[in-house]
């Protein structure tokens, strides 16, 4: 199924303007903090000593494995190599979110930077009732860099502010499976999909993106669908292989794909028994899937007035990642 959903009616013009960051330097992207302590370095763990690589990246691998018809497994370097060891990584963390932007342009170099700077998981999402529904917002990428934490839609977010300019197109997919969903980022290059969820590469939750080897048997062992990277002829490919795997077949009732600077509020609400997920209105969706029998409807709303207060998130303390 290919649909694309418009909405006509007006946009206001901050619709998608997201929160700024008032933290801003005047420092350029070259500068960095200090260099990591000889005792520091002493403890890290063993990947973030070498140059390039990181617990799964592999700057040279090359192979492309396919999973499903039309989808394949890829290395990250296939969006283009990194211009920095992992030390200079690590003396990075500090620079601010502007700065990161400048200095951050493949995906790989973002992955790169998300580890050293031992991103943690957090359900930062706030609830803010209004007009009679409670709306999610979520955190917009400048604070998410900032704060150094947060859950699927701040990670999506965090992709798109440090490399909403440097591809053809970058965008969100989100998946509701029943009353759950889930966000992550696609992002366009000569003319493929390219499917990648950070919180995949958490590195407190675990291994559950393979190492770039190319070998079959290390992605079998790894969470398949939503670990690692993947390329693909379309996002429907993509979302035809979540649907086949057995443990996911039934669960997925609808999946859309939108571009937006942040991942917009949406709210969720049981009307006459059946689930509708609101989107604020103006938003274009591309909807890759929508069971016809489900309980599940897509619904539009004029976008929520109040916002949070992310300024008061404080900036994180950056740690360095546990052996």
């Amino acid at each position: 199924m290919k649909r694309v959903l418009r909405i006509s009616l007006a946009l206001l013009v901050l619709l998608w303007i997201s929160t700024p960051c008032v933290h801003r330097t005047s420092a350029s992207a070259s500068s960095v903090s200090p260099p990591v302590s000889e005792p520091t370095r002493q403890s890290l763990p063993a990947w973030l000593t070498m140059d390039y690589d990181t617990r799964e990246l592999r700057h040279d691998a090359q192979f492309e494995v396919e999973v499903h018809d039309r989808v394949w497994w890829v290395p990250a370097n296939s969006l283009g190599g990194t211009r920095y060891t992992n030390q200079e990584m690590l003396e990075m963390r500090q620079l601010s979110p502007e700065e990161k932007r400048d200095a951050i342009g493949t995906l790989y170099e973002a992955i790169q930077l998300f580890q050293a700077s031992n991103f943690r998981f957090a359900v930062d999402l706030v609830l803010i009732e209004e007009s009679g529904m409670e709306w999610e917002h979520h955190k917009p990428g400048c604070h998410v860099i900032r704060t150094n934490q947060g859950c699927c839609a701040s990670t999506s977010n965090w992709i798109n502010y440090l490399l909403g300019d440097d591809y053809e197109e970058v965008g969100l997919v989100f998946l509701n499976r029943k009353s759950a969903g889930h966000g992550f980022n696609y992002i366009k290059h000569e003319g493929y999909y390219y499917i990648v969820d950070l919180t995949r590469y958490i590195l407190e939750l675990g291994q559950r993106s393979a190492p770039e080897s190319g070998d079959l048997e290390d992605y079998m062992r790894s969470d398949i669908l939503l670990g690692n990277v993947h390329k693909a002829v379309s996002l429907e490919d993509y979302v035809d292989y979540f649907r086949l795997e057995s443990d996911w077949r039934h669960a997925i009732s609808l999946a859309v794909a939108f571009t937006a600077p942040d991942a917009p509020p949406v709210a969720h609400a049981y009307p006459r028994g059946r689930l509708e997920i609101t989107f604020p209105e103006g938003l274009e969706l591309r909807v890759l899937y929508d069971d016809p029998d489900d309980y599940i409807y897509l619904a539009f709303a004029p976008e929520p007035a109040k916002k949070p207060d992310w300024e008061r998130y404080s900036p994180a303390p950056f740690t360095i990642p546990e052996p």
